[in-house]
């Protein structure tokens, strides 16, 4: 746990040096609809995941990615686990992992090296409702569809789920979790 405390502290420290140097932050980007497909994360968790759609609601993008909207929220269905949760209100059991691949801090710009495995915390069991600030005026299957902007709060451990991006132009190959 040290070591992600450690990753978590660097990625904090950071952010406060970008804060204290009054650099003005880029503008709040457009949000755009999310597809199956797109990467998520929780504030909570150790690792990232892609969000799945294992039945499409029939409404597809050009490129024939399917869309998604506000309750495509499910556990286990739409929503995975996100790898070990750092939470102190989840009395989930506790575990243990060196699982690299998926990891969110090189996202932060923590460097992998850095952290100190095995990651140790709860297991990861998001409760959540559905998302929040979907695009009421466009509808998927009847429901107001997702975008980046929307957000899920975690009851177990209080996290919130957001997006890393959209899906929609995704490069990269999603990552099997399986083993």
């Amino acid at each position: 746990m040290a070591g992600v405390a450690a990753a978590i502290g660097k990625a904090a420290t950071a952010a406060a040096q970008v804060a204290a140097a009054a650099v003005e932050p880029p503008p709040e980007p457009i949000p755009s609809y999310v597809v199956r497909g797109a990467r998520i994360f929780c504030t909570k968790g150790t690792h990232y995941r892609y969000l799945d759609l294992p039945e499409t609601h029939g409404v597809f993008f050009r490129d024939g990615t399917a869309a998604m909207h506000e309750q495509d929220s499910k556990y286990d269905e739409n929503i995975p686990v996100f790898g070990i949760c750092l939470s102190d209100d989840n009395d989930e059991d506790d575990v243990k992992t060196s699982h690299v691949e998926g990891l969110i801090f090189p996202l932060m710009g923590v460097d992998v090296d850095e952290i100190d495995f095995p990651l140790e915390g709860s297991r990861c069991v998001p409760e959540i409702a559905k998302w929040i600030g979907a695009k009421e005026t466009t509808l998927v299957d009847g429901l107001p569809a997702l975008t980046t902007a929307c957000t899920l709060t975690c009851i177990t451990g209080g996290g919130c789920i957001g997006f890393i991006d959209d899906g929609q132009f995704a490069d990269h190959e999603p990552i099997d979790f399986s083993d």
